[in-house]
């Protein structure tokens, strides 16, 4: 995972609109997924890491 400035800046981007895309449907973000969604941003998980793991969490098996 690139962990560089604008790569972060670029994952932190992403994360801010779709945390306004859901506020705007009345979704609240839970604390694991603000946790999952932060450790994205700073490139400690990739996106299917951190699926994988909220997954994993409420027991969803695809």
């Amino acid at each position: 995972m690139n962990k560089s400035p604008e790569s972060q800046n670029q994952r932190r981007e992403a994360v801010s609109q779709e945390r306004g895309s859901a506020a705007l449907e009345g979704i609240q973000q839970t604390p694991l997924m603000k946790e999952l969604t932060d450790k994205y941003v700073t490139g400690d998980l990739t996106i299917g890491q951190a699926i994988k793991k909220a997954r994993e969490h409420y027991g969803y098996e695809p």
